[in-house]
């Protein structure tokens, strides 16, 4: 069987490609869907993401993995901390591919960090690595890309600091993961290439990109065009075997409203602080996060002494962790997160009935919720974890997940003026774009069909479909199934051979200071 390459594209949606081939901006991307298979890629619950790359590339749900958003809840320890790639158990499909003696390219994947010890090629990890973590295997090959593509996790600086240097820095970011995968994609038999950065762009100067106007307005669709120039040097490489697969781990839409999830619970539910810190921390917390955004803490370091830096950075992890902390947790029943997870904490719930009798009147009342600007309603459906999960990690899961109608999103966000509501203007991340459920899923090569639309098909499906066209067997524990009606002959990809999965996992910890730059990477993307 011949190579595949796969491109994954973070919040690509249908309604963007299709502008974007029409106006002639996406040629290769037209290509590929003109001669092979497409479809809506429906995103896991809920779609963003953390958990949706690694639901993706294990071809399971969340509820098997053990991670379902980028944080995980501990009650009992009253704390929430970040996940890493070894919350995720089970094998991805590339490791199926390396156990089969072909080497694999892996790319920039979020929620792949830390990378594995060992790998049959290279592997670069994603999100939530930062600029000083190992974030290769080998280990030896990060000084490498630093050097020769000025390799880096995130743009030089933010886009709210900054966005036109941020703009061309992610720019250049998306070159340096295609030059890299040009040049080992030709000793591989798998080929990954994550494209991240575009979603922070797209939250960002999507309503500038729609009303064309304003200073961004073109930017989305001129880094969509370096994407599509750069499929199409990687298309031009493969041989009358290969197979490409282009995906995206959700979708895409305008913002028309956002519902402020433990506003709404409320003292009912929320035990808070007796003050709630306001957004930009204490004086130094500001001075320090200022310092880090524009990349000053070197210069820092030449002119104060290690005590007093060292003192600083204390005082900013405690104010960091103060204004994180704005419950009181043993006393907080019901807390919600970003995008839709809600927890609810059993200790302060008497028995299964008023637990059952709590998650009944929470679905009911959220199912009310209508926005006041806009009329319309807010929450689509809310699914209790049982509902939305299988597998033996459904403890860990959120006891409900509430999905918001389309162009709705829900924030964890608190402040002091108990803001219930907002909408593009008065949103705190200054997001005009967020996701939709529906992504994108071309795939072209010999053995698919040529101008096919497929009906809706799963983000799981993507993993044991990849195999498939590997000629390897199909883990029995993935919830995916092979496309075979993609293919042009369906026949010889129905009742492939199975293996057994593979749930092991790998040990990793973020320290505090990991932890804090963890949240500060996600205020910055806008998840929190």
């Amino acid at each position: 069987m011949g190579k595949v390459v796969a491109i994954g594209i973070d919040g690509a949606p249908w309604e963007l490609v299709n502008r974007f081939i029409h106006s002639g901006s996406l040629p290769n991307l037209a290509s590929l869907v003109e001669g092979g298979t497409s479809a809506d890629l429906m995103s896991t619950i809920p779609a963003v993401t953390s958990p949706a790359w690694k639901c993706y590339s294990t071809g399971k749900n969340p509820g098997k993995l053990g991670a379902f958003w980028w944080t995980k809840m501990d009650w009992k320890a009253h704390k929430m901390s970040f996940v890493s790639s070894a919350d995720f158990r089970g094998k991805d499909h590339w490791d199926y591919i390396t156990d089969s003696g072909e080497r694999c390219v892996v790319i920039n994947q979020p929620m792949t960090y830390p990378p594995p010890r060992e790998f049959h090629g290279i592997f670069v990890s994603g999100v939530p690595a930062l600029e000083n973590d190992d974030y290769t295997c080998p280990k030896e090959l990060k000084a490498d890309l630093v050097k020769r593509y000025g390799w880096r996790i995130a743009p030089e600086i933010l886009l709210d600091i900054d966005p036109k240097r941020a703009i061309r820095s992610i720019s250049r970011l998306i070159d340096a993961r295609f030059d890299l995968a040009e040049e080992h994609m030709d000793d591989a038999g798998f080929v990954q290439v994550s494209v991240f950065l575009i979603d922070d762009v797209q939250h960002y100067t999507w309503r500038q990109m729609k009303e064309g106007k304003g200073e961004f307005k073109d930017a989305i669709e001129t880094l969509w065009k370096q994407i599509d120039a750069r499929i199409g040097r990687l298309r031009g490489r493969l041989g009358p075997e290969d197979h490409m697969v282009i995906f995206s781990d959700h979708g895409f839409c305008d913002l028309k409203g956002v519902l402020y999830i433990n506003e709404w619970l409320g003292d009912e539910h929320i035990k808070r602080k007796e003050k709630v810190p306001t957004e930009g921390g204490g004086r130094t917390s500001r001075f320090a996060n200022l310092a880090n955004r524009l990349h000053l803490t070197p210069i820092l370091k030449r002119f104060m002494s290690q005590e007093r830096l060292r003192g600083i950075q204390d005082r900013t992890m405690k104010e960091e962790l103060e204004s994180r902390e704005f419950f009181v947790w043993e006393q907080t029943r019901v807390y919600g997160e970003g995008e839709g997870p809600i927890y609810i904490n059993r200790d302060l719930v008497a028995d299964d009935q008023e637990y059952e009798d709590l998650r009944d009147r929470l679905v009911g009342d959220l199912l009310k919720l209508v926005h006041p600007e806009t009329g319309e309603k807010v929450i689509d459906r809310v699914y209790k974890r049982e509902e939305a999960y299988d597998g033996p990690f459904l403890d860990k899961a959120p006891d409900l997940i509430a999905i918001p109608a389309l162009g709705y999103t829900i924030s964890s966000h608190v402040s002091d003026k108990r803001t219930l509501w907002a909408n593009t203007d008065t949103y705190h991340n200054e997001w005009t774009g967020i996701h939709r459920e529906e992504g994108i899923l071309i795939m072209n090569g010999p053995e698919v069909r040529k101008g096919e639309r497929l009906a809706p098909v799963s983000i799981y499906d993507v993993a044991p479909t990849v195999l498939a066209l590997k000629g390897l067997p199909i883990p029995a524990d993935m919830d995916g199934r092979v496309l075979v009606e993609a293919m042009r002959d369906p026949d010889r990809y129905r009742d492939l051979d199975s293996v057994d999965g593979d749930s092991a996992q790998r040990d990793h910890t973020f320290t505090e200071e990991e932890e804090k730059a963890l949240q500060d990477r996600l205020k910055s993307l806008g998840y929190m």
